[in-house]
């Protein structure tokens, strides 16, 4: 589908842009859980395409919840601490500031590492910071709110499966449950010339969520990041701090 879209489509442009951004935002069907995987992929390459020439704070949401990448990174049925060991899943947490915001060290508006006094480059985020990220990334599941109607497939050996239509594997993740993690979320505290970022206790699931994208997003990293990588998928894999520099210029304040 991917492919004949590429080929085929009216707007090349824009399928050449998803395809670029699902080099970035990577997720796959290995680890997919329940019906219609195939669906799920396709509604993911459906968010790309859809918000491939629009607001990356969009993107980023609405890659956040979809189900793909929920099932991907661990996101989808991630619960908060339960008070007798348990605590919520790291991993989105941990590749959303990494791989779809921000990376690893501090940078320079033209893509370059920022250095320390010794000369050394400085991270961006600490295990500390996933750790509290994560507790945002909690309660949300599969929408089976319009999973009727059910088709009772008949099952080898005797009884029925009952499938679900296809409709959820095209909608967002919500919450579900009683899941959301209630405590405070507090990251970046330490991050030089970074914004520290403080979520209070029992903040709706919504609010955290919009609070910690809208850090991801503004964070100076955001801008050289991201127009580094598109620049590599779509231009040239070493692009020049001064090519780097003109298009994060663009990205970070494109007068709309």
């Amino acid at each position: 589908m991917v492919w004949a879209q590429l080929m085929t489509s009216t707007d090349a442009p824009r399928r050449r842009m998803a395809l670029a951004l699902s080099e970035i935002f990577v997720t796959s069907t290995t680890v997919m859980t329940g019906y219609w995987p195939a669906y799920v992929m396709a509604a993911y390459w459906d968010v790309l395409c859809t918000h491939a020439f629009g607001n990356y704070r969009d993107l980023l949401e609405a890659i956040t919840l979809n189900l793909a990448m929920g099932n991907y990174l661990n996101t989808r049925g991630n619960k908060k601490a339960d008070g007798r060991g348990s605590a919520p899943d790291e991993n989105y947490a941990r590749e959303v500031m990494q791989l779809f915001s921000i990376g690893l060290v501090l940078l320079n508006p033209d893509g370059t590492p920022k250095l320390d006094a010794n000369g050394a480059m400085i991270d961006s985020y600490s295990n500390a910071d996933i750790t509290e990220l994560a507790k945002v990334f909690t309660g949300y599941d599969v929408d089976t709110s319009q999973n009727a109607p059910i088709t009772a497939n008949p099952v080898t050996g005797g009884g029925t499966d009952n499938v679900p239509q296809t409709t959820f594997a095209r909608l967002p993740m919500v919450q579900r449950g009683n899941n959301h993690s209630p405590q405070a979320s507090n990251f970046f505290q330490n991050i030089q010339g970074v914004t520290p970022v403080n979520i209070e206790a029992n903040t709706s699931a919504a609010a955290a969520l919009k609070t910690a994208l809208d850090a991801l997003f503004n964070h100076p990293n955001n801008a050289p990041f991201i127009s580094k990588q598109l620049i590599q998928r779509l231009v040239t894999s070493n692009p020049s701090p001064a090519y780097v520099r003109r298009v994060a210029s663009v990205y970070a304040g494109n007068g709309q």
